[in-house]
């Protein structure tokens, strides 16, 4: 760029801002700023991970690439060598993965568990394959078995119907039954049994089953910085004695993908309190503004830069006698639009 066209385009800008600022409150053009500045940084921590062979790239393509394979496999239509381009893209880079960062546990195990089934799939289709083709050959006798850490089946299996009615039934209750609570006992929740709702909570989707989102459960010392710097718990924070922090990792997201990795977290927030209802434990949801005091929240609980705050959620069993709010639901026909 010239250097005229460089001083037009800062004058051009001054003179945005000028007009802004004669068009805008103080206040509001403050928070025009910070919102700019959050996306900024949220799109700058998102394009990192688009920087060739760094970890977080060749983790999110060995997990996207592995979601692609397990989904042609469950394409009912069974080609000879479906998705093989894939499948030696993967190959190559869980190679790369393995040798470059061998500390990585669940994106190795996982594409490696994919890769073999996917060769084993092969060989059911036409045995002759194995003799015939040298990627379906090496797959089958170079990969290690896959890891305890990955106990999980890969590949596709067909689908089983459930009973209908009685799982309607069932998940009505628990929806219905589940309610904001914003004053717990003293009674601490178990390790075992949060680690058994988080568990199922993990059945929720996420975008290429990349799995981004983690969860901090706070100590006694963490748990007084969040209740100091979260928003909406004023007047009954003193009631609440747990909490979990729930982030998502931006560096498995691409740059073309801004923000999916809050609609992950999203999804994975609401499985959380589900399954948190569903073992007995119930909660209340705390929004997580992106503000000066999030550097804060990341020291206490050692969360990285690039996993971005998506909710913060008080837990615990009820307080005797605690209340929930009425917190009545538009008619469904007023949010629900049938289209042609």
């Amino acid at each position: 760029m010239s250097q005229d066209k460089a001083n037009q385009k800062k004058a051009s800008l001054l003179d945005t801002a000028k007009d802004l600022l004669k068009r805008t409150p103080a206040k509001a053009f403050v928070n025009r700023l910070r919102r700019y500045q959050y996306c900024y940084k949220e799109c700058k921590e998102s394009a990192k991970g688009d920087v060739i062979h760094t970890r977080e790239n060749l983790v999110r393509t060995a997990l996207l690439l592995s979601h692609s394979i397990e989904r042609e496999m469950a394409i009912t239509s069974d080609k000879p060598l479906r998705g093989i381009h894939r499948v030696e893209e993967l190959y190559s880079v869980v190679s790369e993965l393995s040798s470059s960062f061998p500390t990585e546990t669940f994106a190795i195990s996982e594409s490696e568990s994919v890769l073999s089934e996917w060769a084993r799939w092969q060989e059911r289709l036409n045995p002759s394959v194995v003799d015939s083709n040298a990627t379906v050959r090496d797959l089958l006798t170079n990969l290690p078995k896959p890891s305890p850490l990955n106990d999980l089946p890969s590949g596709a299996s067909l689908y089983h119907p459930y009973n209908e009615p009685a799982l309607t039934a069932a998940y009505a209750e628990l929806v219905e039954g589940r309610h904001s609570i914003r004053e717990f006992s003293d009674e601490p929740v178990s390790k075992d049994k949060l680690l058994e709702a988080i568990c199922l909570a993990q059945r929720a989707p996420s975008a290429c089953n990349r799995q981004s989102c983690k969860i901090y459960v706070s100590g006694n010392g963490s748990a007084r910085v969040i209740s100091r710097l979260v928003h909406g718990n004023r007047g009954f924070e003193k009631h609440i004695h747990q909490w979990l922090v729930i982030t998502s990792d931006r560096s498995l997201y691409s740059s073309s993908e801004t923000f999916q990795w809050l609609l992950d977290g999203g999804i994975f927030l609401y499985s959380t309190v589900l399954s948190l209802h569903a073992f007995g434990i119930e909660s209340c949801i705390h929004q997580w503004a992106s503000s000066d005091n999030s550097a804060e929240l990341r020291d206490a609980l050692g969360i990285a830069e690039c996993e971005a705050i998506c909710a913060v959620v008080a837990i615990g069993y009820p307080a005797e006698n605690a209340k929930v709010l009425a917190a009545s639901r538009k008619n469904t026909t007023d949010i629900v639009n049938f289209c042609s």
